[in-house]
């Protein structure tokens, strides 16, 4: 499905999933980002493959990028961290997208405990730098799991709920399905199916959809 297809990583952080991707060969992927030493250490990443455009921007404005211009794009637990309307940047996202092509999204579900847990967890550290928790912990837990620590523990969240994001594909995507997700790293009611306590833990959970435009 991916060969030959042309990708937007709409804030694709440290490139995992351009890394995969180009694996599969696309014709092109877009691995947009916004800070200056990350896109300085993808172009060094990804040199030699001219498959792969490494750009400087920012997902809350897509305005460089033309209408219907992707086959594929990618919004993996991005745009919740923005301050910006999360609608209208959800609309930039399916207007850069072609007809028939595909979105996956993930975004953070509204309610349960686990947000309550980390905003706590904020304030107490909140003056404990990045620099200290990477130090501390770099070499002693997983890379992915510290990531983990440091998405929540650094950066506040926008909470949607499945209806109200459902809601909002309705008028522009012709199918949505949503992506379970893989036990041990995500979370979504299809994982913890056999938990009684998924919604007081977690609210919706992580929604995670395929859209078909």
């Amino acid at each position: 499905y991916i060969s030959g297809k042309t990708i937007l990583d709409s804030g694709c952080g440290p490139g995992r999933y351009v890394d995969e991707l180009r694996n599969l060969n696309p014709s092109r992927i877009v691995a947009l980002d916004q800070g200056q030493r990350l896109i300085e250490v993808l172009k060094e990443r990804f040199d030699g493959d001219n498959r792969v455009e490494v750009v400087k921007g920012t997902c809350e404005d897509l305005s460089r990028f033309s209408n219907n211009f992707f086959d594929i794009v990618i919004s993996n637990g991005v745009i919740h961290h923005t301050k910006s309307d999360l609608r209208t940047m959800f609309n930039d996202h399916a207007r850069v997208l072609k007809p028939g092509g595909v979105m996956f999204i993930m975004l953070i579900g509204k309610g349960g405990l686990e947000l309550k847990i980390w905003e706590f967890v904020r304030d107490f550290l909140n003056d404990i730098p990045l620099e200290v928790m990477i130090d501390t912990f770099g070499k002693n837990i997983s890379p992915l799991r510290l990531q983990g620590i440091v998405d929540h523990m650094y950066g506040e969240y926008q909470q949607t709920s499945q209806e109200e994001f459902e809601n909002w594909c309705f008028p522009i995507f012709t199918k949505i399905e949503r992506v379970p997700g893989t036990l041990g790293l995500d979370v979504t009611k299809e994982v913890y199916e056999e938990d009684p306590y998924f919604y007081p833990r977690f609210g919706c959970g992580q929604l995670r959809y395929l859209c078909t435009k």
